[in-house]
């Protein structure tokens, strides 16, 4: 469901216009950013190929089978994380991951931003490329997680593929790409705003107590949150960056002096 409402998002949003002796759409030379069909050709698709890919690879998955795994199997650093399902940090982690999600919407309260169009793109290429590599990963990765390992689980809970999807923590990169991307963008328009700090504050802080709430659910072990949390922030902050480079790339070029005159 989510990669759909991404995928329409995106192709609402990427009406093309042709500009500057390349495609770009939806210029806005006020913006920091700027679109085009080089880059955005690519990493779009390279998420949705990923979500896809991970649809496939999903149907040969195995399947939990309670009591088959070994505490003694889990690498040290993560090993005296095994515990029993936690219900009560994992609806927390649930309202963490989910109002994360929605949160870039809050940027639209500022004009500058509400009018870039790039910045609806940027936001869907950074949920769709998360998606892509968290949802492959954990289709590939068959890690038990720490409630498989642990004997006073509830053995329904330990049946079927979800008990295998530990590696990485999709909650944890979600809620990083999300809150990193805002922080990234707002410091992109507002270079001097001292909210710019508390953007960057909640990006690292939010995430991190999501990470910590999965693990004390017993859905994630340590390893898992770490690798989730760099993998979100990467996403969140490489999208826009690559952005901001076309601009600037953009700007040197209507600046350069015509040759031959």
């Amino acid at each position: 469901m989510l990669s759909r409402f991404l995928l329409l998002l995106l192709f609402a949003i990427s009406l093309p216009c042709k500009a500057q002796h390349r495609l770009l759409f939806f210029d806005n030379a006020a913006s920091p950013y700027a679109v085009s069909w080089k880059a955005d050709a690519f990493l779009a698709p390279a998420g949705l190929g990923l979500l896809g890919a991970a649809l496939i690879a999903d149907i040969h998955k195995p399947n939990a089978t309670f009591g088959s795994y070994r505490k003694q199997d889990i690498w040290r650093p993560d090993r005296g994380f095994v515990r029993p399902t936690n219900h009560r940090a994992a609806i927390a982690s649930d309202v963490f991951m989910f109002t994360s999600l929605g949160a870039p919407a809050l940027l639209l309260i500022d004009k500058k931003i509400r009018r870039d169009k790039s910045f609806y793109i940027m936001w869907a290429e950074v949920m769709v490329l998360n998606a892509g590599f968290t949802q492959i990963t954990k289709a590939l990765v068959d890690r038990p997680r720490p409630y498989a390992y642990a004997t006073n689980s509830d053995p329904q809970t330990v049946t079927g593929k979800e008990p295998l999807r530990s590696f990485f923590s999709g909650h944890t990169s979600y809620t990083a790409a999300s809150l990193f991307f805002i922080a990234k963008v707002y410091h992109d328009y507002h270079p001097h705003s001292p909210w710019r700090y508390v953007l960057w504050g909640n990006a690292a802080v939010t995430p991190a107590v999501t990470g910590f709430l999965r693990v004390r659910a017993g859905k994630h072990f340590p390893t898992d949150v770490a690798v989730g949390y760099a993998v979100g922030a990467a996403t969140g902050i490489l999208v826009p960056y690559v952005h901001q480079k076309i601009r600037q790339r953009q700007n040197r070029q209507i600046n350069e002096p015509t040759e031959g005159l």
